[in-house]
């Protein structure tokens, strides 16, 4: 399999990653996981993931919760995050207050530091676009915590977590796998604005979840 291609200039980059449909509404991180395990040729199943993700179909999971877990099956990991710091004023979105979990805050403190104990390495920096995409290689695959809203072009109906593998780009835009499970697309063309847009919004704190091949 060629994993990936690279124009010498650096215009574009694809690389592929086997694509998989996530099961339930709530599931899009350890499906990402998964995809990512798959490349670097791993074997782990859905099932495991979702067990030590704790992953419930009514809730969301939290960007470190992937890292513990990408961690935990020997993945090097790094979390970059514009703050590590449980901002509470999340709740007030709509999507947190449904999906959140009645312990929300609590647990997520909790999880940053067992990421800490287990050798996360936890980076709080803003990161550019450009930066972003420098990272991806075919040893280094990122899972970007996005508003989906500004994808689908309806931010105004608030804020919709979603976690993407970050597979690609053009000249003008990003690719990634829309696992979900409705207008679900391998390879989806996200023009670069949009997609900054979904990745810097409130509600994402700007995460991303760098996996490194370990195999």
């Amino acid at each position: 399999m060629e994993k990936r291609r690279e124009e010498s200039k650096g215009g574009w980059m694809k690389l592929e990653v086997p694509f998989i449909k996530q099961t339930t509404d709530f599931n899009c991180g350890p499906v990402a996981l998964q995809m990512i395990f798959s490349y670097f040729g791993g074997i782990e199943s859905l099932d495991s993931i979702e067990e030590n993700c704790g992953a419930k179909e009514s809730n969301a999971i939290s960007t470190v919760t992937l890292a513990v877990c990408a961690k935990d099956f020997g993945y090097n990991v790094d979390l970059m995050s514009d703050s590590f710091e449980i901002d509470e004023s999340l709740l007030d979105l709509e999507y947190y207050k449904k999906h959140g979990g009645t312990d929300w805050i609590k647990e997520g403190k909790k999880k940053i530091e067992e990421a800490k104990q287990k050798g996360v390495n936890l980076v709080e920096k803003e990161l550019e676009l450009d930066e972003l995409l420098g990272k991806l290689s075919e040893n280094c695959v990122p899972i970007v915590l996005v508003d989906w809203s500004y994808v689908k072009g309806t931010p105004e109906k608030g804020y919709q977590g979603h976690f993407v593998p970050l597979v690609g780009f053009n000249e003008k835009n990003v690719l990634v796998h829309n696992h979900g499970k409705l207008n679900t697309t391998e390879f989806l063309e996200i023009p670069r604005e949009i997609f900054d847009k979904a990745r810097t919004a409130k509600g994402t704190d700007g995460d991303i979840l760098f996996l490194y091949n370990s195999n």
